[in-house]
């Protein structure tokens, strides 16, 4: 799974790379379709070690979960 965190600028140059994979919106890039073959790995990769703040990321995202102490306060 690819995603793109917070620290994305919306510079595109992930678009211009993989344009089926990810759009530029509303200042920054989100993934509109995981890649399902090869040509489409290889072009995500080349999107991640061009991004230059190295928003995109593979794997799952990594979600905060408040603890039940965190949640009363």
């Amino acid at each position: 799974m690819v995603f793109v965190n917070e620290t994305c600028i919306g510079c595109g140059v992930c678009e211009s790379i993989a344009e089926w994979i990810f759009k530029v919106e509303d200042g920054m890039s989100h993934v509109i379709k995981q890649p399902e073959n090869e040509a489409e790995n290889a072009a995500t990769k080349d999107a991640i070690g061009a991004c230059p703040v190295n928003a995109i990321q593979e794997g799952a995202p990594i979600i905060e979960i408040a603890s039940s102490e965190k949640m009363a306060a």
